[in-house]
């Protein structure tokens, strides 16, 4: 055999790793679209304040200084600058509610891209309405080890549990009761196959920035677990559903959540 036939390209013969199944809908698409949305109506918002601060500016601007000046001699353009801030920091719209759809969908995304890490036998579903409500469930994982509800939160700050009362950098959050609102979600629309089976919808917040305590820590009985844990805490479970189970559960949950 020849050199140059010698070194062909093999490629054909490397077996690349089937992803599970994944619904059409990307992680984060609806956290997304509503970033984008109230990103036009910011900018609209900040047109319209424009002259209106302008104007707030030349007028109290100039009476500040000149009170101040009054009252604390050479301290005018202090005052003045105080002014400028106070006023600007009232009529300037506040961008941070716009800005924080923008960071739950990178850690929606972030979420979604380990979950397509579990073997081909998962179905993975992203951004779910739940029926009756404005709210979406974040990823909803069928498996044979069970049906997951997971909530991804991208928020940074020490994580403690008091009282089984979650708290990031010192404030309540009611994560737990969001998470478990999900799941009975969940479980209502697939309880007909879930009764029969008698298995219950696993609800998980999955924290992406956080940090987390040491050991297992929950809240109100729901897990707490970085996306690598939450993808090994779904996999480790005794298998509870065959895989026509798993079909079933998931046609249901594709014809019964509709994406956000």
């Amino acid at each position: 055999m020849s050199g140059g036939n010698f070194h062909q390209d093999f490629s054909l013969f490397k077996v690349k790793r089937r992803k599970p199944d994944v619904s059409a809908m990307a992680a984060g698409d609806s956290a997304r679209r509503e970033y984008e949305k109230r990103l036009v109506r910011h900018k609209a918002l900040v047109r319209k304040t424009l002259p209106v601060l302008a104007l707030a500016l030349a007028v109290l601007v100039p009476i500040a200084i000149a009170v101040g000046g009054r009252v604390t001699p050479g301290m005018g353009p202090w005052w003045g600058a105080i002014a400028a801030i106070f006023v600007t920091k009232e009529l300037w719209p506040e961008r941070g509610h716009v800005d924080s759809w923008a960071i739950g969908a990178v850690g929606e995304s972030k979420v979604g891209k380990r979950l397509e890490k579990l073997p081909p036998d998962f179905k993975v579903f992203h951004d779910r309405k739940i029926p009756g409500s404005k709210a979406n469930i974040d990823h909803i994982v069928v498996g044979p080890t069970g049906v997951f509800a997971i909530e991804t939160k991208n928020v940074a700050g020490k994580v403690a549990v008091v009282n089984r009362e979650l708290r990031i950098a010192g404030r309540r959050k009611a994560f737990g009761e969001q998470a478990w609102r999900e799941a009975v979600a969940v479980q209502g629309v697939i309880a007909p196959v879930l009764a029969s089976l008698a298995l219950d919808v696993t609800p998980i917040l999955c924290f992406t920035k956080a940090d987390l305590p040491t050991g297992s820590p929950s809240t109100e009985g729901v897990p707490l677990l970085y996306p690598r844990g939450m993808v090994r805490t779904i996999k480790s479970g005794p298998r509870r559903l065959s895989s026509e189970q798993v079909d079933r559960l998931s046609a249901m949950i594709e014809a019964l959540l509709k994406p956000a």
